[in-house]
C-alpha cells in the first residue's frame, strides 16, 4: 500500500496543497502538506521493507512491479472511461 496508495499522494498533495494556498484556503494547505510529509515517511517505510523482503535476484522495480495487481479495465468502464484512454493506461 505504501508504494501504490500512499505513493500517489506525492504527486496529488502538492498540487491541491498549492491550489489551497491560491485561493487563500491556508487551513487546507496545511493540512496537505502535513498528508504530504506524512507520506513520505510512509513511502520510505515501505520501500525498506520491500528491499529487505524481496528475491535478491529481482531488482527492487522488478520485484515491486511483479507483485501490483493487473489493471482492472472492466472498473474504468464502468465510469465511461473511453477505451483509448484504458489502452494508455495501461501502458503504464
Amino acid at each position: 500500500m505504501s508504494l501504490t496508495f500512499e505513493m500517489a499522494n506525492l504527486d496529488v498533495a502538492p498540487m491541491y496543497r498549492d491550489s489551497f494556498n491560491k485561493h487563500e484556503d491556508l487551513e487546507s494547505a496545511l493540512l496537505m502538506q502535513r498528508i504530504l510529509e506524512d507520506e513520505i515517511s510512509h513511502i520510505s517505510f515501505g520501500y525498506q521493507w520491500l528491499k529487505k523482503l524481496k528475491d535478491e535476484s529481482q531488482t527492487d522495480w522488478d520485484s515491486w512491479r511483479g507483485n501490483v495487481p493487473e489493471r482492472l479495465p472492466e472498473h474504468r468502464k464502468k465510469a465511461n472511461i473511453p477505451d483509448s484512454w484504458i489502452e494508455e493506461f495501461k501502458k503504464t
